[in-house]
């Protein structure tokens, strides 16, 4: 496989080849691809591949002062926006954050550093849950099962870990468990 690499102060997103370490693109600032809008991301955070094979980020300085979630793919050198999300001005963070796409069901788990929150939103953008916890958020991560045994699984309801500085918080949303 190739390697994803964000660098928040360049303001760029690179894919690397594993095996010879050239750099097969370069998405941001003074990039390789040609991505309009999304040219103008800053600060951006927890790039990776979702399953349907689409690319996700978390925008810390997005257009116009917001923090948002942007879905893409690449096709040659462009860049096609599936999904963006724009945080509400509320829950702009400059720094840390993150967003995971849950394919099944549209939803995105989004965690913001200032404030220290973790929400979730629907597939039209709606906030299903959120939570706020004192503590700096990192990252959030959703967990559908903790254990395989389908007797055990029936009794512990599924939740997320926000991770502050490597030491796991387990919180439940303040919209109940759905």
């Amino acid at each position: 496989g190739n390697i994803l690499y964000s660098s928040k102060t360049l303001d760029q997103i690179m894919k690397i080849d594993a095996v010879t370490g050239n750099i097969l693109w370069t998405a941001g600032r003074d990039g390789s691809l040609n991505i309009g809008a999304l040219d103008r991301f800053g600060s951006q955070h927890a790039i990776h591949r979702s399953a349907d094979g689409r690319y996700l980020v978390f925008d810390n300085e997005g257009l116009d002062s917001l923090s948002r979630v942007i879905s893409f793919e690449i096709s040659g050198t462009d860049v096609n926006t599936h999904r963006e999300y724009e945080l509400p001005q509320p829950l702009y963070t400059a720094i840390g954050g993150s967003a995971y796409l849950d394919t099944t069901d549209q939803r995105i788990l989004v965690c913001t550093t200032t404030p220290q929150q973790a929400f979730e939103v629907d597939d039209q953008d709606s906030i299903v849950w959120s939570v706020e916890l004192l503590s700096n958020l990192y990252r959030a991560y959703r967990i559908n099962r903790i254990y395989t045994d389908p007797e055990l699984s029936a009794t512990v309801a599924p939740g997320f870990f926000c991770f502050d500085q490597e030491q796991p918080l387990m919180a439940e949303p303040s919209g109940g468990w759905y």
